[in-house]
């Protein structure tokens, strides 16, 4: 099989690291590679606005998952996925995701918070503060996200309750 040619691929704009990098000393920002791999900060096009595109990007990151777990502490009206995948967790571990949702809408109202005026030391405090807290929300996330899989894997009789039909 033979690979695309490079033009198939996007190069990221130097500037975006330069302009990372400017602003990590500023604000104390965490490494641009470490950034870069959450939140793929090559795709952004240009450095205007690059703090303001940052918070967008983390925002968007931790709210995919604040979704998934919405979808699982309240199921009505959900996808048949998430309404199996609910049925799987009782009510302790329910528990559990609520607090781990908590967190992440917190993150979420957060980063809106700064939104509201755009400051930049204001978007900065608050990469930092989520960004940090990323990296440990992401353990919770994951003994999650493996629970979500394995339900799948279990041998479950489907029953199909159709209900009135008109």
């Amino acid at each position: 099989m033979q690979l695309p040619s490079e033009a198939f691929y996007t190069k990221m704009n130097p500037e975006i690291q330069k302009a990372y990098e400017k602003l990590a000393k500023k604000y104390s920002l965490p490494a641009f590679e470490a950034v870069n791999h959450e939140l793929e900060l090559s795709t952004i096009e240009n450095t205007d606005f690059l703090l303001r595109e940052m918070r967008h990007k983390l925002i968007e990151r931790i709210d995919f998952f604040a979704k998934l777990i919405e979808e699982q502490l309240h199921p009505e009206g959900a996808s048949f996925s998430s309404l199996n995948e609910s049925s799987d967790f009782p009510e302790s571990e329910k528990k559990k995701i609520y607090l781990l949702y908590k967190k992440l809408m917190f993150f979420i109202r957060m980063g809106i918070e700064t939104a509201v005026e755009n400051d930049d030391k204001d978007i900065a405090d608050y990469f930092n503060a989520a960004f940090n807290a990323w990296q440990e929300l992401k353990k919770e996330l994951s003994a999650y996200t493996a629970k979500l899989k394995d339900s799948w894997a279990k041998d479950i009789e489907y029953k199909a309750d159709l209900g009135y039909m008109g």
